[in-house]
């Protein structure tokens, strides 16, 4: 992204996550761009046919070691 890092407060995801085929390469990025107290929020649409259920983007999140805390 052509952002400076730790740049942004918010970085909002809505019914894309699912999509991208490099998810750890993209939430990386993620969280290089975010500021160290910023937010990375994730909304999915039901019933979408790639729906994640809730642990699913926590889960990816954390084995690419982006997310911090879970709200």
């Amino acid at each position: 992204m052509p952002f400076e890092d730790g740049c942004l407060n918010v970085v909002n995801m809505v019914t894309v996550l699912q999509e991208i085929s490099d998810r750890n390469r993209a939430l990386q990025e993620i969280k290089r761009v975010l500021k160290l107290d910023g937010f990375f929020v994730v909304s999915e649409l039901f019933p979408d046919p790639d729906y994640p259920w809730k642990s699913t983007p926590i889960k990816l999140a954390t084995e690419a070691d982006s997310v911090v805390n879970e709200v």
